[in-house]
């Protein structure tokens, strides 16, 4: 998996942004976030900090993944996900085009992410623990909202065709991954949102 390219087209997609400023115009636009979220400090300036910081965070993301599958063994079984997931990047889903290119990075970084969400859902599934010390739920509500309800379903859709390919073989219980392992990778994650330097709360809908 080439992470060194993933990072060079999102610095190509932020500088495009620093010259046409499109993902902060759609930010303007927008007509407000969901009831049940609340960001201090919740501008058009944070916002774009957010977006740049969760599409930033993806090669790194994706690296920490199979990492921890070499290290424990299932480099074969996880390498679905992170070719999927890479994919995304690579060769966008036609419903993406027509879109600013890091407004388009945004939607390719949130199917990203919520690949490895899934995947940390289906850990706990065998092994009732969680695989991820990450924190990304919230931090992808936020992306879903950003990209706006209708569309941020369709990705959800396109999510949901992808999965049972890419995560079959990724787990059984029967063989758990080493938890030193595995933590050893994951204690660099945290809580994204909180690392993107925005806070939010799930306030009562």
């Amino acid at each position: 998996m080439n992470t060194a390219a993933l990072r060079s087209l999102i610095e190509q997609a932020l500088l495009l942004e620093q010259r046409d400023g499109l993902l902060a115009a759609h930010l303007q636009a927008l007509p407000g976030l969901h009831r049940s979220l609340r960001c201090t400090g919740g501008t058009v300036q944070a916002l774009q900090g957010f977006v740049e910081g969760y599409v930033r965070a993806v090669p790194e993301l994706l690296d920490s993944v199979a990492e921890m599958a070499r290290r424990t063994g299932r480099s074969a079984a996880l390498a679905p996900l992170l070719c999927a997931a890479s994919q995304f990047f690579v060769r966008p889903p036609a419903l993406m085009q027509g879109q600013s290119l890091l407004a388009e990075l945004l939607d390719e970084a949130y199917l990203a992410h919520r690949l490895v969400e899934e995947l940390n859902d289906r850990y706990i599934a065998c092994f009732a623990e969680p695989l991820l010390t990450l924190d990304t739920t919230r931090a992808n509500l936020l992306a879903h909202q950003l990209i706006g309800e209708s569309f941020a379903n369709q990705l959800d859709a396109l999510l949901d065709e992808v999965l049972p390919g890419v995560l079959a073989g990724a787990f059984s219980a029967a063989s758990e991954p080493g938890t030193a392992q595995v933590e050893s990778v994951w204690r660099q994650w945290p809580c994204l949102l909180q690392q993107l330097g925005l806070e939010m709360q799930l306030a009562a809908a």
